[in-house]
């Protein structure tokens, strides 16, 4: 039962982050944008660098979060399938498709891919971890 928990603690954790990461960065960038059209250049590359410092802290975050996801344990291949590789594969195939059914993904796929691409690994080490090494 704490396993289970714990998987679905950082899972969540790990979804909250990347939501989070996109709102903050989004909102900077809308507003570092309307600081351009005003030319106030000092006050926007602030708020680009902020921006810069978001990411990074984030990526750091998900790496963390994406870590002990990892070794949790109680492998379950239909929920790792249905969590982990279903998503991943979404994010990663519909980021490249621009069609009106994944236009918001096709243009947010600088944070999807990377997103997907994250939740991949994780899925792929699991596998490796679980399944092979019989951890």
């Amino acid at each position: 039962m704490k396993g289970k928990f714990r998987f679905w603690g950082l899972y969540c954790g790990l979804i909250l982050s990347f939501v989070l990461h996109y709102f903050a960065t989004s909102q900077l960038k809308i507003y570092e944008n309307h600081l351009w059209k005003l030319f106030d250049s000092p006050k926007a590359t602030i708020i680009m660098y902020l921006g810069n410092g978001l990411h990074a802290i984030y990526y750091v975050v998900a790496f963390l979060l994406m870590l002990f996801l990892c070794n949790t344990k109680n492998f379950k291949i239909i929920e790792e399938l249905i969590f982990l590789a279903f998503p991943a594969l979404l994010l990663l195939v519909t980021g490249s498709i621009m069609t009106n059914l994944f236009l918001w993904v096709y243009t947010n796929s600088s944070y999807c891919i990377s997103f997907g691409a994250m939740l991949l690994s994780v899925f792929l080490y699991r596998i490796y971890a679980y399944e092979i090494r019989g951890k």
